[in-house]
């Protein structure tokens, strides 16, 4: 989502820069700290121990709440390590790149520790030694996709449209409505783009993503300038 934000609408990176960096890269922070806080919590929760961890949070909602995103709590997290990013290499900043923090670990991975005889040519086929060999490794499989269920990982789903996660971002950040959405679509040629297409697309990537709180339709487009 994040690609389609830089393609699409960039304005939401440009604003963090322009309106949220400053106060943190002024504010000296120990963010080591907070990155590395308690477990359960994220780091955006975690702006509470001073006035100036608490000025940063409302700043950050604030930002965020401008593009109907404030609800998005790996979004705000997202923000704190992409600022971090920006401050240490200010390079990152110029080209406004991001980082998604990886909020749920899971370490350490167990190993891989089964136990496998070796091919007894007299009796098997290499075929058959290595289906023996792969369901050791489908048990293997199972068993880490259990871990990772466990500790709220979702399984991502690799094939998706990507015009979709542009619409996304176009309704729900910059507060087109579906109809305009669809009229630009139609102006560059997408046949038969119709409004209830865009919305099916929309909500597609609202549940891809977990995002649960869509924006309400009757918000009026914002300018982008």
């Amino acid at each position: 989502m994040l690609d389609a934000i830089s393609r699409v609408y960039p304005i939401f990176f440009e604003t963090l820069s322009k309106k949220v960096f400053p106060l943190y890269s002024r504010g000296g922070f120990d963010f080591e700290q907070i990155f590395a806080g308690r477990s359960g919590t994220s780091p955006y929760e975690r702006l509470t121990e001073d006035a100036k961890l608490i000025a940063l949070k409302t700043e950050l909602h604030e930002w965020a709440a401008r593009f109907n995103a404030d609800s998005a709590s790996w979004l705000l997290d997202a923000a704190l390590h992409t600022m971090r990013g920006w401050y240490g290499i200010p390079e990152r900043r110029n080209s406004l790149c991001w980082d998604l923090p990886l909020s749920r670990v899971i370490a350490p991975v167990p190993a891989i520790a089964f136990e496998c005889p070796g091919w007894e040519v007299q009796g098997l086929t290499f075929a058959e030694y290595r289906e023996f060999v792969d369901r050791q490794l489908v048990d293997y499989e199972k068993k880490i996709r259990k871990m990772a269920e466990s500790r709220g990982l979702v399984r991502s789903q690799r094939q998706f449209s990507q015009r979709n996660f542009d619409w996304f971002v176009l309704y729900q950040f910059a507060a087109w409505s579906s109809g305009k959405i669809a009229g630009e679509g139609s102006l560059q040629s997408e046949k038969g783009l119709d409004e209830s297409t865009v919305l099916k697309g929309i909500k597609t990537v609202a549940h891809l993503i977990s995002w649960n709180d869509l924006r309400k339709t009757h918000q009026q487009n914002r300018k982008t300038h």
